[in-house]
């Protein structure tokens, strides 16, 4: 007979995101790193339960620090900061500062729903069917139309919820931004399949694999796809004053994942200004935030120990 050993507890435990934070439209505008955030102070409410943490009303609490998200979920302390203030803006938890040199409170408050809302998210479910082959192809499909990659007209679309994860998402064309240093952007596209190797072909797949484009509604995984794909395979890449080898784009790309195309969404969404070169734009905001995020990972730490001796 083989029992559960403490392995296997981790193994099988599960943390609970309530769907209810893709159904409700205010809450799809949400980033992934504040729904994480939720679902770990919801099962922090255990330990709460255990410490016997309860107000005079019978409202539980908990203490859990933004430093300790930020270990727990491997974000800098600045995501994590930003994940706390996205929930606090949406009524989701309430923050009780406890007085100084005392951690905060946390009372986590049950996210809201209409019958309109849920309805709606379930005749979604029902109806959703991915349709990713040309991620598990080895070959593009040739019957796959392209011409939407470059978005007429030179609108760039957007989803509203620009940093919802795997809900679907509805769009909103994007103001024409006036010119800028976007539009000095090049590439010298000029690659045939012939030329592709099986090597270089099952780099682009895994890397398509760590994008997770079934996450992102149609249209948008088709944009993300054709813009990767052309950075993979330029021979350079020219943003503002800088002209990358094609090699250096590649080897970045090898650090692209969900979480660098969310913010870019994000960055996509929010933009105001003109492009002349639609696709061009959506590269070099994929690229900009993939090392922007790198910076962010490795330079956080650093700076946030000089301000804790700082403080000292």
């Amino acid at each position: 007979m083989t029992v559960y050993k403490i392995d296997d507890l981790i193994k099988f435990d599960f943390l609970k995101i309530p769907k209810t934070l893709f159904a409700n439209p205010e809450y799809k505008k949400m980033s992934s790193d504040a729904k994480l955030t939720y679902a770990l102070l919801y099962d922090r409410l255990s330990l709460s339960k255990q410490n016997n943490w309860i107000n005079g009303d019978g409202e539980v609490y908990l203490v859990y620090t933004r430093k300790a998200i930020s270990e727990d979920l491997g974000i800098t302390y600045k995501k994590a900061m930003a994940a706390f203030k996205e929930l606090k803006d949406n009524n989701l938890i309430i923050d009780k500062q406890c007085g100084r040199g005392l951690p905060n409170y946390i009372f986590i408050v049950k996210p809201e729903l209409t019958v309109s809302e849920a309805k709606k998210y379930n005749d979604k479910e029902n109806s959703r069917h991915a349709n990713l082959e040309y991620l598990n192809n080895d070959e593009p499909d040739e019957g796959v139309d392209n011409s939407d990659s470059d978005v007429p007209n030179g609108n760039v679309k957007n989803c509203e919820n620009g940093m919802s994860g795997c809900a679907d998402m509805e769009y909103q064309d994007m103001p024409k931004p006036h010119t800028n240093k976007t539009n000095n952007i090049k590439t010298d596209n000029s690659y045939t399949e012939n030329s592709q190797s099986v090597a270089d072909r099952q780099l682009f797949n895994r890397i398509m694999a760590q994008c997770q484009l079934e996450c992102f509604d149609k249209d948008i995984r088709r944009i993300f796809y054709d813009a990767v794909e052309r950075l993979f395979y330029c021979r350079e890449f020219k943003i503002g004053t800088s002209v990358l080898p094609g090699e250096n784009v590649r080897s970045r790309l090898c650090e692209l994942d969900y979480s660098v195309l969310e913010s870019a969404l994000h960055k996509m969404h929010k933009n105001t200004r003109d492009t002349k070169n639609p696709t061009g734009y959506v590269m070099s905001v994929i690229f900009n935030c993939l090392t922007e995020d790198f910076t962010e990972t490795h330079l956080d730490p650093y700076l946030n120990h000089f301000r804790e001796e700082g403080g000292d």
